[in-house]
């Protein structure tokens, strides 16, 4: 179980998504970054708490480095979170989606469980990758769909523009509110008297 955390299966999992998901490059880009991110996250914060890992005669496998956090939790969550988030938002049925949802969600208790039966983590270890990385990755999704949703559905009439440009919404927004709302007249018209 452990292995489905490894760099070579998400190496080649990210491959098999890279041909599957050909038409969908933001969705790739997203994908490595967010990998890419993680990483960075991860070995910062190894380096920041330098927590030596169990006693190596509890281990069941030999590890090196330090301990807190656990990088398979952090990059099964991530990792197969990202994926759970594309499942939900893809076309497919909602028994797929939910079918697909919790088999992953599995997959990643059991990842992070292995950890601490292999000996290679303490709990809290364990417990902190998974808490960091809830947070990162909700960041990540809301950065990630506000940038891609919003500007690129081709049937909204607010397209990518300057920033000069957003001015223009706003002046026109405030001319719609004048010219439609009788109401708004009246409240400037109390707060002048």
């Amino acid at each position: 179980i452990t292995n489905f955390c490894n760099p070579i299966t998400i190496g080649i999992i990210s491959i098999i998504l890279m041909f599957t998901l050909k038409n969908k490059k933001k969705l790739i880009f997203a994908l490595f970054l967010n990998l890419g991110i993680t990483a960075l996250l991860n070995l910062s914060l190894k380096y920041i708490f330098a927590r030596s890992r169990p006693d190596i005669a509890f281990q069941l496998v030999q590890e090196t480095g330090y301990s807190f956090p656990s990088g398979h939790a952090m990059f099964s969550l991530t990792f197969y979170g990202f994926i759970i988030y594309t499942i939900i938002k893809s076309n497919f049925k909602k028994s797929t989606k939910a079918i697909s949802s919790i088999l992953l969600s599995l997959l990643v208790l059991l990842i992070c469980f292995s950890r601490i039966y292999l000996g290679v983590h303490y709990f809290s270890d364990v417990l902190g990758g998974i808490l960091i990385s809830i947070v990162y990755l909700t960041i990540f999704l809301f950065i990630f769909e506000r940038n891609s949703f919003k500007y690129n559905d081709p049937n909204t009439e607010y397209k990518r523009h300057s920033f000069l440009g957003g001015f223009k919404y706003a002046f026109n927004g405030i001319l719609s509110c004048l010219k439609d709302e009788n109401n708004l007249l009246i409240e400037i018209g109390r707060a002048h008297v």
